[in-house]
């Protein structure tokens, strides 16, 4: 029984088609008044074949979802409607109908069209597979001398050819392989997906073994001689290498992009990458470029690069390191800083990314500074004792102005405007040292 969907937003009319649907023998799986919800039940539903108003309520009308469905389900659409005038029919021929019914229609006319659409659509489906086989047998003879696994499957992704490199990955055979469902081979790892339906690009395995295989899939499709899609080409790849290439690209990334010299090492203290800029450090402390491809404690000088415990003790710990080494060099001290970092692959440490950043400046400024704070301290203390001086020499001063006042002597008069003068330049001082004690605080 062919399945029919009808678009129709006047519902008296819908419900007539529905019920001359039902009288004719077809299955009507569902209805619907607007374009945009057409388009999505046309996916889930599947339908043989589309009734579609080309008025319809909402944003989208008849012709644009037509069109839309077309595209991405290859579903023929019959257009009915009341409007016959030129623009909507040159609207409609564009969306290149199966069918066009003008309302009102009689059963007969109704029937009729439905049957001729259905008929260039099995017409069309047979003439589509003759051209897969033919573009298949195209496919399997272009990937057969390809060296890596590779395997061609249809729309349906069922396995339509595979060459020797996968028949040796996957143990099949090509005549056991043809029409196996993907996902019955390639699946997910173990447990993993995210609870829901998907599982990711990186949780896939080749599922033939006793153990999985974890691969990576890259995809391309097929079309056949009319540019119509037909299936799709894969090129299998084990987790494991592709692992280590991305892990290689994204270690070039790091040393490429970084602005400090930088090296990486293995767990076998070898170093395996390292950027220009650790190059020329290495040329300036005259370490030949021969030694960079030794394990690290086995080039000269091997000190500059930090101890040998130091690095195990990141991969046993698993935790990053700072450490800061002096050189002297033309009779100038250098201070570098060395920050390791660990690099992880599944929970372990695989390689240590070292960074040596030059801290010279930092590190004569922080002595600098260290030096002025000293002297401060020093100047501070002999301004106290100075101020804690000042302050004993008024008492004395302040009572000699008091005796002195009291005679008419002349001398005594002389000697009261001299302790005037000391004790403004006493007050002057005890001024300079609260200025002094404000600027410190701040």
């Amino acid at each position: 029984m062919k399945k029919i969907f009808v678009v129709e937003d006047e519902m008296i009319v819908a419900m007539a088609i529905k019920k001359s649907l039902k009288n004719l023998g077809y299955d009507v799986v569902g209805h619907t008044t607007r374009g945009e919800d057409a388009i999505l039940k046309a996916g889930e539903l599947r339908p043989d074949l589309i009734l579609m108003d080309i008025r319809l309520k909402g944003e989208m009308d008849g012709v644009d979802a037509a069109k839309r469905i077309k595209s991405l389900y290859d579903v023929p659409v019959i257009f009915l409607t009341a409007h016959s005038d030129i623009d909507t029919m040159q609207r409609a021929i564009k969306a290149e109908p199966a069918g066009y019914l003008v309302k009102p229609f009689n059963e007969r006319e109704l029937h009729t069209n439905i049957e001729m659409t259905l008929y260039k659509s099995r017409i069309k489906s047979r003439v589509d597979d003759e051209s897969s086989v033919i573009n298949n047998d195209a496919v399997i003879k272009s990937i057969r001398n390809i060296k890596d696994p590779i395997f061609a499957a249809d729309k349906e992704f069922r396995l339509t050819g595979i060459n020797k490199a996968f028949s040796e990955m996957s143990g099949l055979s090509e005549s056991e392989a043809e029409g196996i469902f993907v996902p019955d081979i390639i699946g997910p790892v173990g447990n993993s997906g995210d609870g829901g339906n998907i599982v990711w690009p990186d949780q896939l395995s080749l599922r033939l073994s006793e153990s999985d295989n974890p691969v990576v899939l890259n995809a391309g499709y097929i079309h056949n001689d009319e540019g119509v899609f037909s299936g799709l080409i894969l090129h299998v790849k084990s987790k494991s290498s592709v692992d280590k290439a991305e892990k290689k690209n994204i270690f070039r990334q790091i040393l490429e992009h970084d602005k400090s010299p930088m090296f990486i090492i293995d767990k076998s203290l070898n170093i395996i990458y390292f950027n220009p800029l650790f190059l020329d450090l290495c040329r300036g402390a005259g370490i030949s470029e021969y030694f960079l491809s030794r394990p690290l404690y086995e080039i000269p000088g091997f000190s500059v690069f930090g101890d040998i415990d130091d690095y195990r003790h990141i991969l046993r710990l698993k935790s990053r390191d700072y450490s800061v080494k002096s050189f002297k060099k033309d009779n100038i001290i250098q201070y570098i800083e060395f920050m390791k970092i660990p690099l992880f692959s599944d929970g372990d440490v695989t390689h240590i990314a070292v960074r040596m950043t030059d801290i010279s400046m930092e590190r004569r400024y922080e002595e600098m500074k260290e030096g002025l704070e000293g002297k401060i301290d020093r100047l501070e203390y002999f301004i106290n004792e100075m101020v804690s001086s000042i302050k004993e020499l008024k008492n004395p001063v302040f009572e000699i102005m008091k005796r002195s006042v009291s005679k008419d002597d002349p001398n005594l008069i002389e000697i009261s405007d001299y302790n005037s003068d000391i004790n403004v330049l006493v007050n002057k001082i005890e001024m300079k040292s609260l200025e002094f004690e404000n600027l410190k605080e701040k």
